[in-house]
């Protein structure tokens, strides 16, 4: 054998320790790069991807906008023709009101069954049956114009 001596072998084992040393930086520097590059490809997919999203939201919002503007347009239409119906109908009734609408009660009835012994009760019931139809009818009229113009509303967005 080859007699060596300690500072020898003190530097066979320094540059064994610095060139493992050397190998163990350079995998690890290619395997940061590596993850460098895969990030920046992450970051960049991410990035395209909500662009397209942004886009495809602003398309979205667009659509729904002038899907809500046809609704309320016909809303509005359908609105007034309703009103204009109530107004016709309030008209004619404030026209028959002025006779009190009730035919006079006959002196003498063939039968008991026919008589009315309160004329005027009569016509008050019936005048508060004519005064409250009308607005129940409005307000139902309103919520099916309403729920209706919803539903198509919710069809305009279902459809592509």
């Amino acid at each position: 054998m080859f007699p060596l001596s300690p500072s020898l072998w003190l530097a066979v084992g320094a540059a064994v320790v610095i060139a493992g040393l050397g190998v163990a930086v350079k995998v690890q520097s290619s395997r940061l790069d590596a993850c460098k590059a895969e990030s920046a490809a992450f970051v960049a997919t991410v990035k395209v991807q909500g662009e397209a999203a942004a886009k495809e939201a602003a398309r979205v919002n667009l659509v729904n906008l002038k899907a809500t503007e046809v609704a309320n347009g016909e809303y509005a239409k359908i609105k007034g023709n309703l009103a204009s119906s109530y107004a016709a109908y309030r008209k004619l009734r404030n026209a028959n009101s002025g006779g009190g609408g009730m035919p006079t009660a006959p002196v003498v009835t063939s039968s008991t069954d026919r008589t009315c012994f309160s004329t005027a009760g009569l016509t008050n019931a019936m005048g508060i049956l004519e005064a409250g139809v009308p607005v129940i009818t409005e307000q139902g009229d309103v919520a099916r114009t309403r729920l209706q113009g919803a539903m198509k509303w919710a069809e305009s967005l279902a459809r592509p």
